[in-house]
């Protein structure tokens, strides 16, 4: 599948279902596509063009491999009203995704010492591995109807955050119409497992700007040469693996 893929653009490779006349875009630069080897998961974005009500374009991000119906990485919307739901498309690990936390920090003043010690502490309050636990007791019985509810905020008002960090997240860190009376009881069992780092391919990495493309538009996130950055790659944990297990069994079943 991924021959039928063509550059279209800059960092873009598209072909069109002719079947559906829907496009199947996929982002990557000359160099990682090159290297890309996920045929698979350019199957399953051509899959996910053929279901009903799917709007063009389907597309794959750079960091695109094979998924469960919809690859990681994938992006699809469906019609309000005559297109699919689908809990693969959502995936396990739902509103999984990365956060970048600026600083003002320069690279200079971190040395391997200092950050040592800031991976030690990161270490003891956010735990990494399948199954573990919150390491913060707020979070170790959470009110999930509350954070249904008003999402992100929930936590702020906690003090886990600022409220200026609210405009920065998408829908203001909170959907309107959350219902946790919808969450199945075994997922609730694992709702311990938010603020935690999964498996896999989750992480959080301290890093430096090293160069700037565009200097007027980095600045407005806060993004400047040499300063230190914070990147955050994680989900819902177990919560979400639960709930997207529990709902595809009752897809299927009826």
């Amino acid at each position: 599948m991924k021959e039928k893929l063509r550059l279209v653009s800059t960092n873009c490779y598209s072909f069109t279902n002719s079947e559906t006349k829907v496009e199947i875009n996929v982002y990557l630069s000359p160099g990682l596509f090159e290297k890309f080897a996920e045929d698979e998961a350019v199957n399953q974005l051509y899959n996910a063009s053929l279901l009903r009500g799917v709007v063009s374009p389907v597309i794959g991000m750079p960091d695109i491999h094979t998924g469960f119906g919809l690859p990681i990485g994938g992006v699809m919307a469906t019609d309000y009203e005559n297109g699919v739901v689908s809990a693969g498309a959502v995936g396990m690990d739902i509103n999984c995704g990365v956060r970048l936390l600026t600083t003002k920090i320069d690279a200079e003043e971190l040395n391997k010492e200092r950050i040592s010690k800031i991976l030690d502490l990161i270490s003891a309050r956010v735990p990494s591995g399948v199954g573990k636990s919150s390491a913060i007791k707020f979070l170790r019985k959470p009110d999930l109807d509350a954070i249904a509810i008003l999402g992100v905020e929930h936590f702020i008002r906690a003090g886990y955050g600022r409220k200026e960090d609210l405009e920065r997240i998408e829908d203001g860190g909170c959907i309107p119409g959350g219902d946790a009376g919808a969450v199945p009881k075994a997922a609730r069992e694992r709702a311990d497992q938010l603020a935690t780092i999964g498996g896999g391919n989750h992480f959080i990495e301290i890093g430096r700007v090293s160069r700037v493309f565009d200097e007027e538009l980095a600045s407005r996130f806060g993004l400047f040469k040499n300063k230190v950055y914070v990147l955050i790659h994680t989900g819902s944990r177990g919560l979400g693996h639960q709930i997207c297990t529990d709902y595809s069994r009752i897809m299927w079943d009826h």
